[in-house]
């Protein structure tokens, strides 16, 4: 009753300054009817989450393992990391305890990054915007689906639910777009 953590996310090709990010704690407030003047922030974090389909090395040597955003634990069309890396550590404790090499297994099917790699593209290329895509996402599949997609954990009956709430036009064009790169790229090897 006395404290909150109050996030702020914005999908964008530039990085958000002080100003921006003041600017829309003043708009959630506003929301919200909180007066800002009768509040005292006492800690301000600020990151950035790379929203990308490239690859992460998560095993750079014999020694090294990365976890989280550097061992690909960050869904690449959400920027959602935290279950996924909690899944990497399990993983690597138990095969430690196991006297087993500390690899943790791919933190998302591959379908999942399948259709991140489509969602990235709908969204970078302006066929649909971030608020529509995420809005319909939430507004048409139960909470618990949603969450579950987000930590990769989703059946492919729930993901072919999941694909059928976006837009259907956009999205067909950014999958036809995805399968034209890649076999550009394997054409190219």
């Amino acid at each position: 009753d006395r404290f909150a953590l109050v996030e702020y996310t914005e999908f964008g090709p530039e990085l958000l300054d002080d100003a921006g990010y003041d600017a829309a704690l003043r708009g959630y407030a506003d929301l919200l009817g909180l007066d800002l003047t009768a509040l005292r922030v006492r800690e301000v974090e600020d990151g950035v989450i790379p929203m990308t389909d490239g690859p992460f090395e998560s095993r750079p040597s014999p020694r090294v393992v990365r976890l989280g955003t550097a061992g690909g634990a960050t869904r690449p069309s959400t920027g959602f990391t935290f279950s996924a890396m909690l899944r990497q550590a399990g993983q690597v404790a138990r095969a430690l305890a196991a006297g087993r090499p500390p690899v943790p297994a791919p933190a998302y099917p591959g379908r999942h990054l399948w259709m991140d790699a489509v969602a990235l593209r709908a969204l970078d290329r302006g066929h649909v915007g971030g608020v529509e895509f995420f809005e319909r996402l939430f507004d048409r599949n139960p909470p618990e689906r949603v969450l579950r997609f987000l930590d990769g954990v989703t059946s492919p009956a729930e993901d072919l639910a999941v694909m059928r709430s976006s837009p259907l036009l956009p999205m067909t064009g950014a999958v036809l777009g995805d399968a034209a790169g890649r076999l550009r790229a394997r054409l190219r090897r």
